[in-house]
């Protein structure tokens, strides 16, 4: 998914990640208003929560779908969970 310029949401199409030859589908997620807080930290922006929650719900709908299309994995990790995240490395590496 990317977020358009009108602030739309835009999916990606599953022959990008087919090309691509990806093996995994990976999606962070987190705390909408967590979210928020970081973006306006990093940007100087508020964007509103609902809007965030839309997308990521977006994002991970989408995640799944690609997923079950190309028949890979779905891992989908919280956001800064770095334990969590060596876990997945981890496993792809053995």
């Amino acid at each position: 998914m990317r977020r358009k310029s009108d602030g739309g949401i835009e999916s990606i199409h599953e022959d990008v990640f087919r090309n691509l030859c990806v093996g995994n589908v990976v999606v962070f997620t987190d705390d909408p208003e967590e979210i928020s807080k970081r973006m306006h930290a990093r940007d100087g922006v508020l964007h509103h929560v609902d809007m965030i929650r839309t997308h990521q719900n977006a994002e991970v709908a989408h995640a799944s779908y690609v997923a079950s299309t190309l028949n890979i994995p779905l891992v989908e990790l919280r956001a800064l969970d770095i334990t969590g995240t060596k876990s997945v490395i981890r496993n792809w590496l053995l």
